[in-house]
């Protein structure tokens, strides 16, 4: 997938990479345009480290909010025909949830009362992280989570 990179450290963590090397550099809508990709990586590094430290500030995180554990340059050694040169990778380091996407979720299989309370619990979420600031504006399905070892238990 094009874009940055999620990888699973100890099922405790998840790095989450912006690497421009996983960017698309060709425009989809016109094969003749090239994309800054290196831009792109760093410009979504930047919004979402900038979030994690914003909600990390004020106390948000572990609450309805991934853990943040903080945000890194690493230098990549990278072979070219010229020699091997080190190329800057951006990282944000998580929390990792043992749950499921609520794309994932069957409502149909809930009760009303369970569908309700899912949906509140994002809404309250979403809430809180637009109160200090924070609007990634795409409330949607695959940005949220149930955890959990029933996923959905305690929603029914």
């Amino acid at each position: 997938t094009l874009g940055p990179q999620l990888v699973v450290g100890n099922n405790s963590f998840v790095a989450k990479i912006f690497d421009p090397h996983y960017y698309d550099s060709i425009d989809k809508y016109d094969s003749y345009c090239r994309i800054d990709c290196v831009a792109d990586a760093g410009e979504e590094y930047t919004r979402e480290a900038a979030a994690y430290m914003e909600l990390s500030a004020n106390s948000l995180c572990g609450k309805g909010v991934l853990q943040y554990y903080g945000s890194w340059t690493c230098d990549m050694p990278t072979e070219t025909t010229s020699g091997l040169w080190m190329r800057p990778v951006l990282m944000v380091l998580m929390e990792c949830v043992n749950g499921i996407y609520m794309t994932e979720i069957h409502p149909e299989k809930l009760s009303k009362k369970g569908r309700l309370s899912i949906l509140y619990r994002a809404l309250e979420a979403n809430t809180e992280v637009q109160k200090h600031g924070v609007n990634q504006r795409d409330f949607h399905l695959r940005n949220f989570m149930c955890e959990g070892k029933d996923k959905t238990r305690g929603y029914e």
